[in-house]
């Protein structure tokens, strides 16, 4: 080493005192040099030099307890965000295991984010839920647009507040498969997430609806039924077809709504219908509508609700009729001639033909259903 690098590798200058050749450490009051100080000084230097390039998470973390869901979820999603779920490349990190790759799909790395957002089924999962997203390759970037960026971007809040059920179905169903075998399609997924954030928001709001309905008691009684959104709906059905058919149409809102949907067949035209009607409810209580006329072409429908002990057949259907009817504060339903429920009509059929399970709800009609577009003008 040449001796004139001394002074540079470890920070010494010239003494004033002494000889022109000896060297005194600056960063100690008696100019030795020791390993603490040493150590301080290269310590502050390397944080000096450092850029931040990794997000807080804090922010992240401390929105999860801001959630209008269930404490177990809020849990789930602050272990997803602390890199504490148990995916294989999760695992392998922790010595638990050496195989990274997705059970599911065979990607190279099964991480959270893959599971959550990347993996076929869950990509499925949000395309067919209300959430215009196209998840990224961050987690964080993906739960900080569920937590904040939606909104910003316009969109409904009651959309919205169903993600963390989304979130947690999806590993639910990634689990079933792992450990059980189990294979639970996207559509499923869907429709369990939002049935339980439905029945959650009921429930935790119950309570706090029986104590306001006293204290209401006169405001309840001047809602009238013109105070309320007509919602159309309509089923199609054949013992022929794979898929049932669903429609609806919302009006009286700022723009007029459509639902269009494509599930299994169920064993019975009724049984379409009910579920149509179920749907309807549910999906304009997500949207925050709790004041509707439902109107309907099918005069069995009005008959079995005032007759429900009559049915036992549909028994789980009319048991979530009951549960669903709770949370409207205004509520009817009337039949009504087929020529006045002509966009249901035309929404379920399309449904039915389409041949292929989904779910489309928007103010806008898909656009392969342009070319019925016509028979909107009817009625």
């Amino acid at each position: 080493m040449d001796p004139q690098d001394i002074h540079l590798i470890l920070g010494l200058k010239p003494s004033k005192t002494f000889m022109l050749d000896d060297y005194v450490w600056i960063h100690t009051r008696s100019g030795h040099y020791t390993v603490k100080s040493g150590y301080r000084v290269a310590t502050e230097e390397t944080i000096g030099c450092q850029e931040v390039l990794e997000p807080s998470l804090t922010k992240l973390k401390s929105q999860v307890w801001k959630l209008k869901s269930p404490r177990k979820i809020k849990h789930f999603i602050w272990q997803a965000i602390s890199g504490c779920i148990a995916s294989c490349s999760r695992l392998a990190d922790r010595h638990c295991g050496t195989d990274r790759t997705c059970p599911r799909c065979g990607a190279y790395e099964e991480s959270i984010n893959h599971v959550l957002f990347e993996c076929p089924p869950a990509l499925q999962v949000w395309a067919l839920s209300h959430i215009p997203t196209a998840p990224c390759s961050s987690l964080y970037s993906n739960l900080d647009f569920l937590f904040w960026g939606a909104t910003d971007q316009g969109i409904e809040f009651s959309l919205v507040e169903v993600f963390p059920w989304l979130l947690w179905y999806i590993w639910k169903s990634r689990n079933d498969k792992v450990f059980n075998n189990k294979d639970i399609l996207p559509p499923d997924m869907r429709d369990t997430a939002y049935s339980e954030a439905v029945n959650w928001k009921l429930a935790h709001e119950m309570g706090r609806a029986e104590i306001e309905e006293d204290e209401t008691e006169e405001p309840v009684a001047r809602a009238t039924q013109g105070d309320a959104r007509v919602c159309r709906f309509d089923a199609s059905w054949k013992d022929t077809d794979g898929t049932t058919g669903l429609g609806f149409e919302l009006k009286g809102a700022p723009q007029t709504v459509y639902g269009i949907k494509g599930p299994s067949r169920q064993l019975t035209p009724l049984q379409a219908e009910l579920d149509g009607l179920l749907w309807a409810m549910e999906t304009v209580l997500l949207r925050g509508y709790d004041k509707v006329r439902f109107e309907t072409d099918c005069s069995s429908i009005p008959k079995i609700l005032d007759e429900m002990e009559d049915w036992p057949a549909f028994a789980t259907e009319l048991e979530n009729f009951t549960r669903l009817r709770k949370s409207f504060y205004v509520f009817s339903i009337t039949h009504i001639a087929r020529t006045r429920n002509v966009r249901a009509d035309c929404l379920s059929k399309s449904a039915r033909v389409r041949g292929t399970i989904f779910s489309h709800v928007s103010s806008q009609i898909p656009e392969w259903l342009a070319h019925e577009a016509n028979q909107f003008d009817l009625a």
